[in-house]
């Protein structure tokens, strides 16, 4: 209000704690926002107030960036000091993460979205990352390109983008100093059009044969696939932990052939019905000294496949010079695909907690019910144990399902609708519910009154003495209402290319007012006598009277 007073429209924030004062207080960020203020964050002059020993047990630079990821996300934008002032942003003198940059300037492939959840899921712990969008109003145009000049790495996915000389010249010359670049899909013709250059912009026409060492001639019918299979007879950290067969490329087969002398062939792909191989990713060793990683995949169906990610992050980490992850380490967290324009009447895949109007645009507008599920494996350990299910603040009203057993409700559903946000609940697993040593189905009912629906508190956790399993991570999603999805046999997460829940941790400490929900005989209302046996209260409290 005060600024308001005296005409100020446009804050930029900076500070400590990101998290707390900086968010939260009345001068803050959240404030500001609702009341309408243009807002933006310089990120580089702000810290987190953030704990490594607690989940994700991440570093204080990586929960830094976290924090300042999710006021993107859902506050404002942020700009660095640099852009303020010129020179360089400010950095954490012991941040010795590799500084990653991802250019991502195309509409076929939605990398856009893709990239930016791959870099969430994989890339944080090890790398610091920047992304350069263009922008959306202007297509030959990078804002903040010049965050290349602090880059140690650049991966690109790009197409037919002409651009101004000063910003091309920015990555010519992060190229020419021999840094290592990692390219997807497009990135063979990121920066020329195909045909005349549109005037005042400039153009790299030989990057294919320059910077990607490969020799784009097109690709297969727009009606093909590529089947993709890694090179058995090739030894290189890049293939660490893909398998050795044959998995489907979400498009078309890029032609390729015949790649540099000083390329290195990693991976090949064919279509059905063709006999003719293309090389579909490799290295290069450029004349500037530098190394590139190049895949011809990159389509928004290739980031469902576990061994194009695993493909992608370990050309990210051997182009940084950093050993790849281990053979054993799993990729089983797919990313989103997303409903498309077409509807919403399939399942899908989200992420929880989260709620489902910011993960995609056609989510935006979407209340009513919905239903979210997943599988989990139970270990037969915990056989005869007894165990519960935790969930917090389901927006806005919510039913919980173990294999078809309906285990808790919080609120009330329509008709007799009832708000249940800001409940949490321990809901007891009956023992004819779960199935030790077995997979198991968890599903969730959810009514959305309106504005955003779905998981607003924590991770969801199986409980089980001091031993729980956190369902944190990918859920199937869909709009609609049917209670015959509660009844789902294990089996449809692998459809997605999911994994079962199975990791085991300590329980976590749940809020002490967190409601203890008994329902052994499922749809039977307890009496008000037999529900006080069922209340869990703190100490100093005592339910005296139950009416209903």
């Amino acid at each position: 209000y005060l600024m308001q007073q005296r005409g100020i429209e446009n804050v930029i924030v900076m500070g400590v704690h990101t998290n707390m004062c900086v968010l939260g207080r009345p001068f803050s960020i959240r404030q500001m926002v609702y009341q309408g203020m243009n807002v933006a964050l310089m990120r580089d002059m702000t810290d987190t107030m953030y704990n490594p020993a607690m989940k994700p047990f991440a570093s204080h630079f990586t929960g830094n960036d976290l924090v300042v990821e999710h006021i993107e996300k859902f506050w404002c934008p942020t700009i660095t000091s640099a852009d303020f002032l010129g020179g360089k942003s400010f950095t954490f003198a012991k941040d010795k993460r590799p500084h990653l940059v991802i250019i991502s300037a195309e509409d076929e492939y939605k990398t856009e979205i893709t990239l930016p959840e791959f870099a969430a899921k994989h890339l944080g712990k090890d790398f610091k990352v920047s992304f350069v969008f263009e922008t959306p109003s202007k297509k030959y145009d990078l804002p903040g390109i010049d965050v290349v000049n602090e880059a140690d790495v650049l991966l690109i996915s790009a197409r037919r983008r002409p651009i101004p000389k000063s910003q091309l010249d920015a990555i010519r010359k992060y190229v020419a100093a021999g840094k290592p670049v990692v390219g997807i899909r497009t990135a063979s013709h990121a920066f020329h059009a195909r045909d005349k250059q549109p005037e005042g912009l400039d153009a790299w026409v030989d990057i294919d044969k320059e910077l990607i060492g490969g020799n784009y001639q097109g690709h297969t019918s727009n009606t093909s696939k590529g089947i993709i299979r890694p090179l058995a007879d090739v030894k290189h950290p890049i293939l660490t932990g893909i398998p050795a067969g044959e998995f489907p490329s979400g498009g078309t087969l890029y032609l390729n052939t015949p790649l540099d002398p000083k390329a290195t062939e990693l991976m090949r792909g064919r279509i059905e019905g063709n006999d003719k191989h293309e090389p579909v990713a490799w290295t290069f060793d450029r004349k500037d000294g530098g190394r590139t990683f190049y895949t011809s995949l990159g389509h928004l169906d290739d980031f469902q496949q576990p061994a194009f990610q695993r493909l992608l992050l370990n050309g990210i980490f051997w182009a940084a010079g950093l050993p790849v992850p281990p053979a054993d380490k799993k990729i089983g967290a797919i990313l989103p695909r997303f409903p498309g324009d077409e509807g919403l009447a399939d399942w899908t895949v989200l992420s929880v907690p989260g709620t489902w109007e910011s993960q995609h645009k056609n989510l935006a507008n979407v209340d009513g019910f919905a239903w979210y599920r997943c599988e989990v494996k139970v270990p037969d350990a915990w056989k005869g144990r007894g165990g519960y299910l935790y969930v917090e603040k389901i927006d806005n009203a919510a039913e919980c399902f173990i294999n078809g057993a309906k285990v808790g409700i919080s609120g009330a559903m329509p008709p007799k609708y009832a708000n249940g946000v800001e409940n949490m609940h321990r809901y007891v697993i009956p023992p004819a519910a779960i199935k030790p040593g077995e997979v198991n189905v968890v599903a969730i009912r959810v009514f959305d009154e309106g504005g955003s629906g779905g998981f607003k508190g924590g991770v969801p956790q199986i409980i089980a003495g001091n031993e729980a399993i956190s369902l944190e991570g990918q859920w199937q999603f869909r709009v609609g209402d049917d209670l015959a999805w509660a009844n789902a046999k294990p089996g449809f997460f692998a459809e997605d290319g999911l994994l079962p829940f199975e990791k085991i941790g300590p329980a976590p400490k749940v809020s002490q007012f967190a409601t203890v929900i008994r329902r052994e005989a499922q749809q039977t209302p307890l009496s008000p006598r037999e529900s006080m046996d069922h209340f869990k209260v703190p100490d100093d409290l005592q339910v005296d009277l139950v009416l209903a």
